[in-house]
């Protein structure tokens, strides 16, 4: 067998690695909470130190003011081989109502077949299996059969502000000179023909599959203002409006009744969907008895017309994220609150410009505003819908790893979530982009006790050993494959 030595390797040395993946587990790298910027920091030392622990020789730390820092990493191997690309992000979700979790969210626990902790599957866990199975590979004496660099960010989970400003500023040779944090001088050549990430899930348990499409998104604020200050609803009920109640007329104001959107001009610039995905969708998709277990409701909703698959993977959903206002707890006062706030999320379809549905949003709610509040909107995070090129030899490469570390054929599937960075890379550096993700649907990502199966860790390891293995054709010098 060609893979034995390294998955010898990983078998000798698994209680380490998953001790090492616990210490990665248990540093709370929030990048949402800008007063605990601590976590990153040493959240971008652990990975460094391993980096250079496994034998990857150049590791550079990119800053941008206060942005946490971007690892880029590096291990050449000859230009005449191709070039991978590993992105992946250290930063997590806040761990939310902690009474919601069954073991504290940064004290990593085994229980059954799943390690629980915030991270686990989003992205710390994943992260990690690739730099362990490149450990396991690199350690046992393998030449790597082509080039691999990294870049790491702790920003993804507020729309990666900083990679974005390193993206922009690769030139058309996609090098980019950056200052490190000794201040010294550095070219970094950013030139990749492939970025592999893990950061997505499967559809189904014990079935592999690629990820070959994401929804854009777009996130919109809204706050709405009443009186100067809340106002006894004995005293002022009747005479004054009702922040809360303004703002719910105008978030219903969003959908009609059959689950469609209501801002004129909406759908407009939705692409045609390639008949191949409509099959994939077809020959994958749920039966909606299956769905209504899994997500224990007693129905589905959404735009008429389309199958459940459709609805999540191909066609664009508004969803109320957040809606709050007056006294948030258990003795609530009886007032008119003076202000109504609330999040919503716009998830896009392929041809779908971000900003342009952010600003006809913002003018349907405008308009649906009454005279009697102030409205203000904020624009959130924003990207474009992403489609992969299936035929490219990268997606055969992959396809054949999955298959060996889970025994048997993968399949192509899409995601309903958004990933920014996915159409920047393929944007700046003109690489093609593989969402090689060991996630499942059960992994409870950006919510209480989220978990990363141990089962998918292990065979998530097989198949990067594969992946790092397997050798591609030779190709020119500065050419994408």
């Amino acid at each position: 067998m060609p893979y034995e030595k390294a998955e010898a390797y990983i078998k000798k040395h698994q209680n380490r690695m998953l001790q090492d993946l616990f210490n990665f587990l248990s540093i709370p790298s929030l990048s949402k909470d800008s007063k605990e910027r601590n976590g990153l920091y040493e959240a971008a030392e652990f990975l460094s130190t391993y980096l250079n622990s496994i034998g990857i020789p150049m590791v550079r730390w990119i800053t941008f003011e206060d942005a946490a820092p971007i690892i880029y990493a590096e291990r050449h191997q000859g230009s005449h081989l191709p070039t991978i690309l590993i992105y992946g992000h250290y930063d997590v979700q806040p761990p939310g109502k902690l009474e919601e979790w069954c073991s504290p969210p940064f004290a990593p626990e085994i229980r059954g077949n799943c390690l629980y902790a915030r991270g686990a599957s989003d992205d710390k866990g994943q992260l990690l299996t690739h730099l362990q199975a490149l450990e396991a590979v690199i350690q046992t004496g393998r030449e790597l059969p082509f080039n691999i660099k990294f870049l790491f960010e702790g920003e993804e989970e507020i729309g990666s502000p900083g990679l974005l400003a390193l993206l922009s500023r690769v030139r058309e040779a996609r090098f980019v000179e950056i200052i490190d944090e000794q201040g010294r001088e550095h070219t970094l050549d950013l030139q990749a023909d492939v970025v592999a990430i893990s950061d997505t899930p499967f559809l189904f348990e014990n079935q592999p599959a690629l990820c070959i499409g994401t929804r854009g998104l777009c996130g919109i604020e809204i706050t709405v203002h009443g009186p100067a200050q809340d106002l006894h609803s004995g005293g002022y009920g009747g005479l004054v409006e009702n922040p809360l109640h303004a703002l719910s007329a105008m978030i219903h104001s969003l959908h009609n009744v059959d689950g469609s959107i209501a801002v004129n001009g909406f759908y407009n610039d939705i692409a045609s969907i390639p008949n191949e995905i409509r099959s994939i969708i077809q020959q994958t998709s749920p039966s909606e008895e299956l769905l209504l277990q899994q997500l224990g409701v007693p129905a589905l909703y959404g735009e008429a017309g389309y199958t459940p698959l459709e609805r999540i993977w191909i066609r664009p959903s508004l969803e109320v994220n957040r809606m709050y206002g007056g006294d948030i707890g258990s003795s609530p006062r009886t007032i008119i609150p003076s202000v109504a706030h609330a999040t919503v999320t716009v998830r896009l379809a392929l041809g779908q410009n971000p900003a342009h549905i952010a600003d006809i949003i913002q003018k349907h709610l405008m308009s649906k505003a009454p005279s009697t509040v102030r409205v203000n909107t904020k624009l959130l995070d924003q990207c474009w819908a992403w489609m992969a090129d299936v035929s490219h030899t990268a997606y055969a490469h992959a396809l054949q790893a999955l298959a060996y570390g889970f025994g048997k054929e993968a399949t192509f599937i899409q995601m309903g979530g958004s990933i920014p960075v996915l159409a920047h890379f393929s944007e700046h550096l003109q690489a093609q982009v593989v969402l090689l993700g060991f996630g499942l649907p059960s992994d409870n990502i950006h919510s209480a006790n989220e978990n990363f199966s141990l089962s998918q860790r292990e065979q998530g390891l097989r198949t990067l050993v594969a992946y790092y293995q397997t050798p591609w054709p030779p190709v020119e010098k500065g050419s994408c494959l």
